[in-house]
């Protein structure tokens, strides 16, 4: 979504998309709980939380925009082609200058101390949870466990 405050990425929870399995207000509700951990893990490499709302059939959570690929993008590049296709992000991540990829390895090394600081701990952090921009752009609810 883009107005003149700028472009934002809105997550909203309460439709039933058609490879949905489970129920709409389960993912409300899983929404709702994510968003004290998104406010308590407020940290400059994961993106801002802007506002959070119910609607009348659902629930949103406002982020600002992040700009950059998500690294695991298997509904444009699924099977070997993610390691293959020079249009991959996670091929052309992989083909950045060494030092570039450190530097992001740093970025996550910093913000999992962060998250182990407030408490928490990463139970399933995968390539899909970052960006090739550097910023985090990803958290769920299932990778984040109360210590």
């Amino acid at each position: 979504m883009e107005n003149e405050d700028g472009k934002f990425f809105v997550k909203y929870a309460g439709a039933k998309p058609m490879d949905f399995a489970g129920e709409p207000e389960d993912a409300v509700e899983r929404l709702k709980t994510a968003i004290p951990v998104y406010e308590q893990l407020d940290h400059p490499f994961l993106i801002k939380l802007k506002n959070h709302f119910a609607l009348r059939e659902g629930y949103a959570a406002v982020f600002d925009w992040a700009e950059g690929e998500c690294l695991h993008s298997h509904w444009s590049h699924g099977g070997p082609a993610k390691y293959t296709d020079p249009t991959s992000p996670y091929y052309r991540f992989r083909n950045l200058d060494v030092t570039k990829r450190l530097k992001t390895l740093e970025t996550i090394f910093s913000f999992h101390a962060f998250v182990e600081e407030q408490g928490f701990v990463a139970v399933d952090f995968y390539d899909g949870s970052s960006c090739r921009a550097g910023k985090l752009v990803k958290i769920s609810m299932k990778w984040l466990v109360k210590q």
